[in-house]
């Protein structure tokens, strides 16, 4: 749910949401986790409502199951690595180690 509101296409879409259910944006949490990933699909997929983006509809399908865990990612020259990675390798392992490394849980990757 996280990540489908969080995408740009989808931004203006829980505004809608909204208005439709005539709710303020406090009373809306709730009910945007039950409710908004049906009604953007039903909202999309609706010719009526003028989407026509192949790319919200393909959201409103939901992930892709597939996905790929890693146990180590570099971001703007910051090195993060899972901790059971780091308890299994030793520093002499670790060629690109930095002062900058920071634990994280399973790095997981969606499609």
């Amino acid at each position: 749910m996280h990540v489908l509101i969080n995408c740009d296409e989808v931004k203006p879409y829980p505004e809608l949401f909204m208005q439709y259910h005539r709710i303020n944006e406090e009373d809306a949490s709730g009910l945007i986790h039950e409710q908004f990933p049906s009604w953007l699909k039903e909202y999309v997929n609706d010719e009526r409502n003028g989407t026509h983006s192949p790319y919200m509809k393909a959201l409103t399908l939901g992930p892709n199951p597939k996905t790929t865990s890693w146990h180590i990612y570099f971001i703007n020259e910051y090195k993060f690595h899972t901790e059971e990675w780091s308890r299994d390798n030793t520093e002499d392992e670790m060629p690109y180690q930095s002062d900058e490394m920071s634990p994280v849980v399973p790095i997981t990757e969606l499609e």
